[in-house]
């Protein structure tokens, strides 16, 4: 099987965001965001004052600081898509 980015997708690989991990950010003791794969992570505080980072409807939370949720982003997205890997069935 051969893969090919389709036409005026999202993912082409010269697209600005698709290989970058680059936070932005909005209000960035509150909120940051950065691309992962071509899909966006987002660093956020918590309803306790914590940080928590959310990728692909999923989420990790604990982190003391958003510098700390940042630093374990590249390891979480790896782990994210490592686990939907295992939720696709090869008949």
């Amino acid at each position: 099987m051969q893969i090919k980015v389709r036409d005026g997708g999202f993912f082409p690989p010269n697209h600005p965001h698709y290989h970058l991990q680059v936070w932005t950010e909005y209000a960035p003791e509150v909120m940051q965001t950065a691309s992962f794969a071509g899909q966006e992570m987002i660093a956020i505080i918590d309803v306790a004052g914590g940080f928590q980072l959310e990728y692909l409807g999923h989420k990790a939370d604990g982190f003391t600081s958003i510098e700390d949720a940042k630093t374990a982003a590249p390891e979480f997205a790896i782990a994210v898509l490592e686990r939907m890997r295992t939720l696709i069935q090869d008949n």
